[in-house]
Formats: structure tokens, C-alpha cells, sequence
């Protein structure tokens, strides 16, 4: 009976964790509809990871506009992976997006970013009275946080809304994703109760 216990957690984490992701479409992004989710990742290099799994990247925010609908959409206290980092130049400071996109519009809080060290973005950091107002700020890439996705193009492309039903925060979306490793879980369900039912 220990078994089926410890079999039906690891199969409820499993399921909850590897769901998929809810997208939400941005139509006035400019080009066109954008398209973005929160990892379940910690650092900016497993966060950036799931994102081209997901077939994205971490967001690369061109405007107060799109920082807004980030905001509104995901939280405005909560933390989050931007796709703005000096990983790949060293310790030069030179910020770039992850996507090669040219950097329109920032947002750094007062005595950011710090040009002498390797650091990643992190949207939402409070100001020295506790109140944000999605300030970017430098941290280690090696800090713990979710990032946001984005992508260029529809991840459930026979939705025309993009999967999530009707926009910004509705709370009707359909995963893109994991349904396979669902399955998965179950059969491991499965196997186990067979193999319980031997003994």
C-alpha cells in the first residue's frame, strides 16, 4: 500500500508540474501578435532553456506597453526572468537581448544596471520604499526566479487566440504542452497497481 501512496504523489507532481504551459496573446505588439507564459524554471540559464523548448525565448520587452501587459497579466510583485543579460559578453557589461532584438526602451531602477559583472534582468524590483513599478534590475543569473516566454508566433496555431480563449488573463487556457508526459505518469500509475495487484 506504501507503493500505490508513493506512486499516486509522484504521479500527481509529475502531472502538476509537467501540465504545460497557459499562453497569453498581446495583439499590440508591434509586427504583430506576441504570445507569452511563465517558466517553471529558477535560474536565467534554465529559464531561457525552457523558454526555446517552448519554442520562444525570454521576453524582450520594446516598450512600457508590453512591460504593462507582462505586469497585468503575471503579477506585479513576483519577480521575473527578462530576456536582457551580459551572459555572453563576459564581464564587459554590455547588455543584450537574448534574441539579438535591438534595446528600444529599459526601465532601470537608481544606480542600475552594474556594469561590473556578468548579470541577468529581473522585472518587478521594488524601490527603497517597497513600491514597484516594474523597474528592471541586474542580479546574478544564478538567483532563482520564473521567467516570462515569448513567443513570435501562435503556440496552439489552431486556435486562432492563441490557446488561452479570449486574451490577456482569461482563466480558460489550454496547455500547450504536456500531455504525453501525462500520459506517461499514468502509465507509470498503471504498471504499478498491475504489479500490486500480483503480489
Amino acid at each position: 500500500m506504501t507503493r500505490l501512496l508513493k506512486t499516486l504523489v509522484f504521479v500527481t507532481a509529475l502531472s502538476s508540474t509537467l501540465r504545460g504551459a497557459e499562453w497569453f496573446e498581446w495583439s499590440e505588439h508591434e509586427g504583430g501578435s506576441h504570445f507569452y507564459s511563465a517558466t517553471d524554471s529558477t535560474d536565467w540559464f534554465s529559464s531561457q532553456a525552457e523558454a526555446v523548448l517552448r519554442g520562444g525565448y525570454l521576453t524582450t520587452i520594446g516598450s512600457i506597453q508590453e512591460l504593462d501587459f507582462i505586469r497585468s497579466t503575471f503579477g506585479r510583485t513576483e519577480l521575473f526572468w527578462t530576456g536582457l543579460s551580459t551572459v555572453n559578453d563576459g564581464n564587459n557589461g554590455g547588455f543584450e537581448w537574448v534574441n539579438g532584438a535591438p534595446i528600444t526602451y529599459s526601465y532601470f531602477s537608481w544606480r542600475q544596471p552594474d556594469p561590473t559583472q556578468a548579470s541577468a534582468v529581473i522585472i518587478n524590483q521594488p524601490n527603497s520604499r517597497g513600491f514597484t513599478r516594474g523597474f528592471f534590475y541586474d542580479v546574478s543569473p544564478f538567483d532563482s526566479y520564473r521567467g516570462i516566454v515569448e513567443r513570435d508566433t501562435n503556440p496552439n496555431p489552431t486556435d486562432p487566440n492563441g490557446g488561452n480563449g479570449g486574451g490577456p488573463g482569461d482563466p480558460n487556457g489550454v496547455p500547450d504542452a504536456g500531455s504525453s508526459l501525462l500520459l506517461l505518469g499514468l502509465a507509470t500509475l498503471i504498471t504499478a497497481l498491475v504489479r500490486l495487484r500480483r503480489y
